[in-house]
C-alpha cells in the first residue's frame, strides 16, 4: 500500500494569464486569491504569444512559449497522472497475483518487467522521496 501523498489533491487547474500560468490547486480553484501562496504557483516566463499582429517573437521565444506552455499542463496534471499511476500500480499487481497477466522471463530481457518497478519509483519521488 502506498504512503498517502503530501501534495495538495487535486484537481488542479491552469490559467492562462499575460505574462504566463497560475496553476491553482485545492480551495485555490474557487477562491482565487483568498488562500495561501502554496495553493497557485504563478508560472510567470514572460514570453507568452497571444498572436496579435503587433507582437513580434522570433521562433526561440515562440519555442520557449509553447514549451513552457506544455510544462504548465505537464505540472497542473501532476495529481490525475500520481491517481492513474496508483491504479495501474493496484491493477498490474492483482494481475500478476491471480494469474491473469503473465510477466515475461527474466531473461528475456522485455521491459514489461520493468514496469511494475518503474511506476513505483515514479510514485516514490511523486511522494518526496528518492529520485529515478
Amino acid at each position: 500500500m502506498q504512503d498517502k501523498p503530501k501534495f495538495t489533491p487535486g484537481p488542479w487547474e491552469l490559467e492562462e494569464t499575460e505574462d504566463g500560468h497560475i496553476i491553482r490547486m485545492g480551495k485555490a480553484i474557487e477562491n482565487h486569491s483568498e488562500f495561501p501562496s502554496h495553493l497557485e504557483i504563478d508560472y510567470d516566463h514572460g514570453c507568452l504569444f497571444d498572436g496579435d499582429e503587433g507582437d513580434v517573437f522570433n521562433e526561440v521565444e515562440i519555442r520557449q512559449a509553447k514549451e513552457a506552455y506544455a510544462n504548465a499542463n505537464l505540472i497542473s496534471a501532476a495529481p490525475d497522472m500520481y491517481e492513474a499511476l496508483q491504479r495501474a500500480l493496484t491493477f498490474i499487481t492483482n494481475g500478476i497475483e491471480n494469474g491473469y497477466i503473465q510477466m515475461p522471463d527474466l531473461d528475456s530481457g522485455d521491459s514489461a518487467l520493468e514496469t511494475p518497478n518503474i511506476i513505483k519509483q515514479a510514485l516514490t519521488k511523486a511522494q518526496g522521496g528518492g529520485s529515478t
